[in-house]
């Protein structure tokens, strides 16, 4: 990925890749539109910082692999038990 640099010129590696999974939420979405996940591309772009926004459908055995192969995860729900 390369090196950028911070905000008072020093060079640092980038070696973290972003992934950004899963389809704006329905109801979200249904008042919203793509507005929301939209704005999130172009905060990316604008800041040059590389996102895969990828939303397909993964099955429950799709997901889990996703997990595991991952260092972190976050997930976006408020509650523990989801």
């Amino acid at each position: 990925m390369g090196d950028r640099r911070t905000g008072d010129g020093r060079r640092h590696p980038t070696e973290a890749a972003l992934h950004r999974r899963g389809k704006t939420h329905p109801k979200v979405k249904e008042y919203e539109g793509d507005v929301y996940r939209d704005m999130l591309m172009q905060r990316a772009k604008d800041r040059r910082v590389d996102v895969v926004f990828d939303d397909k459908y993964r099955t429950v055995p799709a997901l889990s692999q996703l997990i595991s192969e991952s260092t972190m995860v976050i997930l976006p729900y408020d509650s523990p038990t989801r």
